[in-house]
C-alpha cells in the first residue's frame, strides 16, 4: 500500500477520475457516519474535522454538501489515528442507515424490489453517501445479475483499501435490511492486493474473493435482486424520487467561484443572506467576492434566492413543519417575505404548495 499522507494534502487534485458533481457535492451522512466511528476511537469530532470546511454541527444538517477532497481528509485522519485498524472501513460501512439517507433512504426503503433500489442508489448517490456511487451492469445467464462495481478509483490509491470495505459493507448491510433476510453474494471481484483486504469475504458467506481485478465489485444474484420488498410502496417511490430530483437539481454545481460560493453555502445555510460572513470564508473582502461573482455573470443575491428556492421546496416536503420556521430557516426576518419571494418563483403560496405535493 502507498505510504499515507497527511490528511491536510488532499486537494480536488488528488482525485482527477471523479466527475465533478462527486468532488464537490456529496450528502453529509458518509462524513456523519466517519465521526460516529471516529469518536468510539476516541477521535474527537473537532478534531476529525480539523483543515476541512466542516463544522459539527453540520454533520446533522441535510442540506449540508461535502467535497470529496475533505472526505478523503476525514478518511486519512481516522486512520493515522487508528493505525491503518484492520476493518475499518467494513465497521464505517455498517453505520451507514437509512434514516441519514434522507429522500433517497426514502426511495430505496420504498422501492418494490432490491434491483429498484439499487438504481435508485446508483441514480442518486450523490444525495447519500459515497459508499452509494455505483455503477451497476447487467451479467449472468440472460443479464439477469447485477454487477455493482464500487467506488475505488475516485479516491487516492493509499485510501482504497477503506473505500471498498466501506461501500460493500454498506451495500450489503442496507441491501440485507431491505429484504430482511441475508442477501446472497455471487462473486466478489477485488481491484486490491491480497494484503489489502481484510474479513471482507466474511460479508459474503465465505466466498473468497477474486483479487487482482480491473475494478472492486459484488455480484447480486437474480432471485434476491427480483423478489418483492415487504415495504415496497410505488406511490411514496413516486413521492421520494420527485424530492430526489428536485434536491439533485438544487445542487447541481455551478463552475469557478460561483460554485464554490453556492457549495459553501449549501453547506452553511446560516450564511444565506450574508455576504460579509461568505467572504470571510472564502478569505476575501466582500468587494472581491462581488466583482468576481459579477465576472461570471452572478451575483451574491442571485445564489441565494436559486438556493432558498431549492430549500424551501425540500423543507415543504416536512408535513409538520410551520412556514414560520421554514422562513426563519432561510433567513427571511418574517414568514410574510418568505411567502412573498415563494409566490414570484411558483406563482402560489408555500401552504398551496406543500397541498397540491401531498396529493400527488
Amino acid at each position: 500500500m502507498p505510504p499515507a499522507r497527511d490528511a491536510r494534502q488532499f486537494q480536488c487534485a488528488d482525485v482527477p477520475e471523479a466527475p465533478r458533481a462527486w468532488r464537490s457535492n456529496q450528502g453529509v451522512a458518509g462524513a456523519a457516519a466517519l465521526a460516529e466511528l471516529a469518536a468510539k476511537h476516541g477521535l474527537a469530532t473537532q478534531a476529525l474535522l480539523a483543515e476541512t470546511r466542516l463544522r459539527a454541527f453540520d454533520l446533522g444538517d441535510p442540506r449540508c454538501r461535502v467535497s470529496l477532497a475533505d472526505e478523503c481528509r476525514l478518511i486519512s485522519r481516522l486512520l493515522q489515528h487508528t493505525g491503518h485498524a484492520p476493518g475499518l472501513g467494513l465497521e464505517a460501512g455498517r453505520r451507514v442507515r437509512f434514516t441519514a439517507l434522507g429522500p433517497l433512504g426514502l426511495a430505496m426503503v420504498s422501492s418494490l424490489s432490491l434491483r429498484a433500489a439499487l438504481h435508485a442508489a446508483a441514480r442518486f448517490g450523490n444525495l447519500g453517501c459515497p459508499s452509494l456511487h455505483l455503477h451497476l451492469q447487467a451479467c449472468g445467464p440472460g443479464g439477469k445479475d447485477l454487477r455493482l462495481i464500487l467506488p475505488q478509483r475516485e479516491y487516492p490509491a493509499e485510501l482504497g483499501r477503506f473505500v471498498v470495505e466501506r461501500s460493500l459493507a454498506a451495500v450489503l448491510s442496507l441491501s440485507s435490511s431491505l429484504a430482511q433476510r441475508p442477501v446472497r453474494v455471487v462473486a466478489l471481484e477485488l481491484a486490491l492486493d491480497r494484503a489489502d483486504i481484510s474479513q471482507a469475504y466474511e460479508l459474503c458467506g465465505g466466498r473468497a474473493p477474486l483479487h487482482g481485478m480491473a475494478a472492486s465489485a459484488l455480484v447480486l444474484a437474480q432471485a434476491d435482486l427480483d423478489a418483492p420488498l415487504p415495504h415496497g410502496d410505488a406511490r411514496m417511490f413516486k413521492l421520494a424520487e420527485a424530492q430526489c430530483l428536485g434536491l439533485e437539481a438544487g445542487c447541481r454545481p455551478r463552475a469557478g467561484l460561483a460554485g464554490e460560493v453556492r457549495g459553501l453555502l449549501s453547506a452553511h445555510p446560516s450564511c444565506l443572506g450574508d455576504m460579509a460572513a461568505t467572504a470571510a470564508l472564502l478569505c476575501m473582502s466582500e468587494r472581491t467576492l462581488r466583482r468576481r461573482l459579477q465576472d461570471e455573470g452572478t451575483s451574491f443575491v442571485t445564489l441565494c434566492d436559486e438556493l432558498r428556492r431549492t430549500l424551501a421546496e425540500q423543507l415543504l416536503a416536512v408535513p409538520r413543519l410551520p412556514i414560520s420556521d421554514i422562513a426563519e430557516r432561510l433567513g427571511y426576518a418574517e414568514a410574510s417575505s418568505f411567502i412573498h419571494a415563494f409566490k414570484r418563483w411558483h406563482g402560489r403560496t408555500p401552504r398551496a404548495f406543500r397541498s397540491a405535493a401531498a396529493s400527488v
